[in-house]
């Protein structure tokens, strides 16, 4: 039998009459085939396991994206493989760059799956009266204190002067 990483040169052997062995057997290092990364930029080259476990590479999961590190070419048995994490996609409203762990996006922000970045709330509030200038207010969270002017057609005045875009992402007030 072989060492963990290790492979017979061949898969059987026969007694011959003369009392020899027709093959001679020898212990051949597996390898760990290359290997190409999920959601990053890396690509593992085919390495030939050394015994020792030593043999290490890093990998940078792309932005958007948590995860990679040290990859080891690891022995089982008589195979051996690259082992390290894969690159996993950050849920919504986190966000990730250059491989770190999923972040939070900060109050009044958001993003979509597998971002690199957040991006302030939008707040969008359709209006039905026509005497308004706009059919619709539109605007991005701020700091939950910066107001935007409501402005009616001439004659007409708002219900309220001014609406604040939340960290929620709704309007403070009903126009």
């Amino acid at each position: 039998a072989c060492d963990p990483g290790y492979a017979p040169s061949v898969a059987s052997v026969t007694c011959g009459s003369d009392g020899e062995f027709n093959e001679t057997v020898s212990c051949v290092a597996a390898t760990c085939a290359s290997l190409s990364v999920d959601n990053s930029s890396s690509s593992l080259s085919e390495t030939t396991y050394d015994g020792t476990g030593t043999q290490q590479t890093s990998v940078v999961c792309n932005d958007g994206y948590s995860g990679g590190g040290t990859y080891t070419c690891t022995a089982s048995g008589e195979t051996s493989s690259w082992v390290g994490s894969s690159c996993t996609a950050c849920p919504e409203n986190t966000f990730s760059t250059g491989g770190a762990a999923c972040a939070p996006c900060d109050l009044g922000h958001e993003s979509t799956a597998a971002s690199a970045s957040c991006s302030p709330k939008t707040c969008e509030q359709i209006i039905a009266d026509s005497s308004y200038v706009d059919d619709k207010l539109v605007s991005s969270y701020v700091d939950g204190t910066t107001a935007v002017s409501v402005a009616c057609d001439p004659g007409y005045a708002p219900s309220v002067a001014s609406v604040t875009c939340g960290s929620d992402g709704e309007f403070n007030e009903t126009v």
